[in-house]
């Protein structure tokens, strides 16, 4: 059973159409439970629903919800735990507690089998960041692969979402401001707005940025503008844009068709002909944040250009201290304190605690030598 709610007519909505009985199959369950989560979501997240979904349907989905019951369900989440970190086991209970819902509903069960058990919550990872040198080995210039080498540049100097950077246009470009404006993003295969305000943003470029667009600009020419389907935020309005697209694979000589591509079609290859250790598209964004959070660039500031409200984002989620790019911190820290102390003092070891108890005795002896004489 494949439910589009998209696709309902009168008959659809029919209740006596969903009622459950003895001979139902969880199947059947789990794809009404999809449907009604995925109502109204982005196609990317429906998508991630029904992985989930049919994960899950391949390990019980034939079983009849008569015959899977409390404690099977209490099993089964004891399989997932441990089998599964954290993070998963959220996904998969998108998918479980609109399923609970309806066997609850249909009196084939009395509560939620998990609502009393205590899930393990997400361990904080430490994001992976390209050191200034890695950076270096990465942006040497191929001409094979100009495009791709640009943008993987340009993603370091802005901060952008990987959707963000495979869906850069010149039409967003404001040279004359030296900003990008960031108004459609690439997810999964289609483009859409971005889903809240504080993404939809202007990124302020440096310098370097502004030269990478300036060329990413005159490689474009040759192709010209796109008439592109955009789908909007509330997942409801579609528009068609012309937009001069910047990001171009050139290994399949096309517009980027995935956002998996840019990956697979390039930046695999290319960390592993540079001798350096493969890092996902996604984790250009962390190095953008690291790298400003280790210089001390303010990060109300480095927030703002990536879209989000808080510093707190950014130092939990994106920024992590870059131990060997920082090597000028403290160097800062020395000439700072330098000017209070006296860098001639010497080591506190025996030698240097018997020369200040001379010096106390001899002190303590001019003093009496000076009362004594002053007595007499």
């Amino acid at each position: 059973m494949n439910i589009d709610l998209n696709k309902f007519t009168h008959e659809d909505m029919n209740i006596d159409s969903y009622e459950f009985n003895d001979e139902t199959t969880l199947n059947e369950v789990i794809d009404i439970a999809v449907a009604i989560k995925s109502g109204g979501q982005a196609k990317s997240t429906k998508e991630g629903y029904q992985k989930k979904a049919n994960q899950v349907k391949g390990w019980i989905g034939d079983r009849k919800v008569s015959e899977f019951g409390y404690t099977q369900w209490a099993i089964f989440l004891a399989k997932l735990l441990e089998r599964y970190k954290p993070k998963s086991i959220t996904n998969f209970m998108d998918i479980l507690n609109p399923t609970f819902d309806l066997l609850i509903a249909n009196d084939y069960l009395a509560s939620n089998p998990f609502e009393n058990k205590k899930l393990p919550r997400p361990v904080k990872q430490v994001p992976n960041v390209f050191t200034v040198g890695k950076i270096r080995s990465l942006t040497v210039m191929n001409a094979d692969l100009e495009s791709e080498i640009l943008l993987l540049r340009l993603g370091v100097l802005t901060g952008l979402r990987v959707g963000e950077l495979l869906a850069i246009n010149a039409e967003g470009y404001k040279k004359e401001r030296g900003v990008y404006c960031v108004e459609i993003t690439f997810s999964t295969d289609n483009f859409r707005t971005p889903k809240n305000e504080r993404s939809k943003r202007e990124v302020d470029l440096c310098s370097n940025a502004i030269n990478t667009f300036d060329r990413l600009i005159v490689l474009a020419q040759v192709r010209g503008a796109s008439c592109i389907t955009v789908t909007h935020s509330d997942n409801k309005t579609i528009e068609i844009q012309s937009r001069t697209l910047l990001a171009y694979n050139s290994k399949r000589k096309e517009l980027y068709k995935q956002v998996s591509h840019y990956a697979t079609d390039f930046l695999k290859m290319h960390c592993a002909s540079t001798g350096v250790d493969y890092l996902p598209p996604s984790n250009l964004r962390h190095t953008y944040a690291s790298q400003l959070l280790t210089k001390g660039v303010p990060l109300a500031w480095v927030a703002k250009q990536m879209g989000h409200t808080t510093e707190e984002m950014i130092e939990n989620h994106y920024g992590v201290w870059i131990k060997e790019d920082g090597i000028e911190t403290t160097v800062k820290v020395d000439e700072h304190f330098d000017t209070y102390f006296d860098n001639n003092i010497e080591a506190a070891n025996d030698e240097v605690f018997i020369k200040q108890d001379n010096l106390k005795i001899s002190w303590f002896k001019n003093l009496l030598t000076k009362l004594f004489t002053k007595a007499a």
